[in-house]
């Protein structure tokens, strides 16, 4: 049941990119349903398609070190969770 929610999300945000291919939204979304159906490849190239757009989308590099530790990068996992973590500390300071 859950799959095929995933998949119709991903088929309707697919379309919502045909008319806007610069949607961070979109691509972002598109690979949170990824993770949801465990498809980390595709996962990790649609944050790193929303990473291009907007390289400080801070949801997509979760998703990206997210797929990169069940892809089995933790080297690069680990980077990209410091840097979210330096992220993180830089914003609390600001507030």
């Amino acid at each position: 049941m859950a799959q095929e929610k995933y998949d119709e999300a991903i088929a309707l945000l697919q379309d919502i990119i045909e008319e806007q291919p610069y949607s961070t939204s979109a691509w972002n979304t598109i690979a949170e349903a990824h993770v949801g159906k465990s498809n980390f490849m595709e996962a990790l190239d649609c944050a790193e398609y929303c990473l291009a757009i907007n390289p400080e989308h801070t949801q997509a590099l979760m998703i990206k070190a997210h797929s990169l530790f069940h892809l089995n990068h933790l080297e690069q996992a680990h980077e990209i969770y410091q840097e979210l973590q330096e992220i993180s500390l830089d914003r609390k300071s600001v507030v």
